[in-house]
């Protein structure tokens, strides 16, 4: 998928179906093995009113509400990406599919081996401070290689990514530190209900955050065809949407108040936070908010009739 629909300088390409086809493959493979190879024993079935009666019990718990709200905030600021991303990588620096692709490849390296040093020498370290260090380094490298892209000081594609694909090594401290209060937090019996609802905080947090980002960018005159007029004007309304984006990441390090510091911490937490029926509540009232408003923008935004709603992403319909 190289060619010139693509973006690529090939003079042919696969078509995506054969791609589609190819990626089913593995996931046959994966589904094999889980219903087959897996060997699990034996336990007593839980009831569906046990099962609410440990959740709502799990979720009264202060060390399991203020993970959930740390989560959920946490990914709400740094999960924040300008909706000009794309278009810049393709307009104006030109990225090829196989180079991005490649590269892509280099990125997963880099952050494989990030993992394996931390999990090798950085376990007890303090977690809010690594998280804060390597939000900082993540931030001030990439605004600092968009805007030297935005000001056409550097738009070679591939000095964009390889520089780019340090970004991995930040971003893989993040990943790994705020997945370790998942482990520590499960008790004998419920680690999938812990892994279920924590997780959720944090992927609810997405599609939000995705949403706050288009109604953000609708303030700016950056459309395609702006940018491919590629004027002074322009490279500010990109700029301002860029230092945006490095502002909400950077408003992630206040949520690190919630976050433990230690494992030593989220134990003791376990053991002496007080239980919040209050706070419980408040967890499920903005869990469903948040479903029903992504559900609710990108069902908008597939009908042409009301995509052009500013909920929708959209500039307002006239």
């Amino acid at each position: 998928m190289n060619d010139f629909k693509y973006g690529g300088a090939f003079s042919w390409s696969i078509g995506p179906n054969v791609v589609y086809a190819a990626l089913t493959v593995p996931c046959v493979l994966a589904a094999y093995s889980a219903c087959a190879l897996m060997v699990e024993d034996k336990v007593a079935k839980v009831s569906f009113r046990q099962y609410k009666h440990n959740a709502w019990g799990l979720l009264q718990q202060r060390v399991v509400w203020q993970i959930c709200a740390f989560k959920f905030l946490h990914m709400l600021f740094y999960g924040y990406y300008s909706t000009l991303n794309d278009p810049m990588w393709s307009i104006w620096i030109k990225v090829q599919p196989i180079v991005g692709t490649a590269f892509n490849i280099v990125y997963q390296l880099f952050r494989v081996a990030t993992m394996f040093g931390i999990g090798k020498y950085a376990l007890n370290c303090d977690w809010r401070l690594a998280m804060a260090g390597s939000t900082v380094v993540y931030v001030a490298l990439d605004t600092t290689l968009n805007f030297l892209a935005i000001w056409d000081v550097v738009r070679d594609q591939y000095f964009q990514n390889i520089v780019g694909s340090l970004v991995a090594l930040p971003q893989a401290s993040i990943f790994l530190f705020s997945g370790y209060l998942l482990v520590e937090i499960a008790d004998v019996g419920n680690e999938g209900l812990v892994f279920a609802l924590l997780t959720s905080c944090s992927n609810l947090a997405i599609p939000l955050s995705t949403v706050l980002a288009k109604a953000v960018d609708l303030f700016w005159n950056a459309r395609l065809v702006d940018i491919q007029r590629d004027d002074v004007a322009v490279r500010w309304e990109v700029s301002y949407s860029y230092a945006v984006t490095a502002g909400f990441k950077l408003l992630s390090l206040v949520v690190l108040v919630l976050l433990p510091r230690q494992k030593a911490y989220i134990q003791a937490l376990k053991h002496t936070g007080n239980l919040s029926v209050g706070a419980a509540a408040t967890v499920l009232v903005v869990f469903l908010f948040g479903y029903t408003w992504s559900v609710t923008t990108n069902i908008l935004s597939i009908f042409p009739s009301t995509s052009c709603l500013r909920i929708a992403g959209g500039k307002g319909c006239p």
